[in-house]
């Protein structure tokens, strides 16, 4: 399975997690399409390793300096 938009994924931390991972340089998309949407284009398996990655703290530092909340407290 693969979900092409953000909005594709199905629950709502993934698209949470991975909107700020966007924000902040981590995840490279492919822009936006016409309507605005961003073209992540991932299999459910590299959605699944993002958000390992994600929850254990691996992308702190990083969301920290682009001044988002980092996932681990």
């Amino acid at each position: 399975m693969r979900y092409k938009y953000l909005e594709d994924l199905p629950e709502r931390e993934q698209r949470m997690a991975l909107r700020k991972l966007r924000l902040a340089g981590i995840l490279d998309d492919y822009g936006e399409d016409e309507t605005g949407r961003a073209v992540i284009d991932l299999s459910a398996d590299m959605a699944r390793l993002l958000m390992m990655a994600y929850r254990g703290g691996a992308f702190d530092g990083k969301l920290l300096y682009a001044g988002l909340r980092p996932a681990v407290q």
